[in-house]
């Protein structure tokens, strides 16, 4: 298994135009990423290496704190892969 993340979270201070990197997600081969309208989660779609193809992280703003509340494997019937190549939440934010 990699310790190599694939998923890097940075904050751009537009001020002195800089980068800081925040926090990080271990996950072998991610796809796809998209924030929720709101900032507080982030939909995460993968290749299943680990058992486990989408999952959701809670994003504490004032820590940088991830907190992952859901990890799914998604079985689509054959010939479909389980590989997630594409995550987006509903233009609500409520999914």
């Amino acid at each position: 298994s990699s310790s190599t993340p694939t998923v890097v979270i940075y904050q751009f201070n537009r001020t002195s135009a800089t980068l800081t990197r925040i926090n990080a997600i271990l996950l072998n081969d991610a796809r796809s990423v998209s924030w929720s309208a709101d900032g507080r989660y982030i939909a995460v779609g993968a290749n299943p290496l680990l058992g486990a193809s989408l999952f959701i992280y809670e994003f504490d703003r004032g820590s940088g704190a991830l907190n992952q509340i859901v990890a799914l494997n998604v079985n689509p019937p054959a010939p479909f892969t389980n590989t997630v190549f594409s995550v987006s939440w509903s233009p609500d934010g409520q999914y």
